[in-house]
């Protein structure tokens, strides 16, 4: 896993030094937690003041545990007026934005 954590980091932050506004949202499967670590590594797609996770709260819940493993990446968060909200249709609540314009 760490391997295509540091293939995706490089390729994100090229993307970020190239493109003014990024949105990379999804299932990633990396639990996320408040402090910003990924499986207790350092987070790479949210270090530095550029992009910010707007996920805070557990998108997949079961009756036993609860993780974010869902994850909203912006180097935007104010032009997101609205995430999806928590809906069951699968094992994940859906993931997406309302994108301000």
């Amino acid at each position: 896993r760490q391997d295509w954590i540091d293939i995706y980091e490089n390729q994100f932050r090229s993307a970020v030094n190239q493109l003014p506004e990024i949105f990379i949202l999804g299932d990633f499967n990396i639990p996320f937690t408040s402090n910003n670590t990924c499986c207790n590594l350092k987070c790479p797609l949210s270090t530095g003041n550029t992009v910010l996770q707007l996920i805070t709260e557990p998108r997949r819940v079961t009756h036993n545990t609860s993780s974010i493993i869902d994850h909203i990446y912006t180097t935007y968060p104010d032009r997101v007026s609205d995430i999806v909200p928590k809906v069951v249709i699968s094992d994940h609540f859906p993931v997406g934005i309302t994108r301000c314009v």
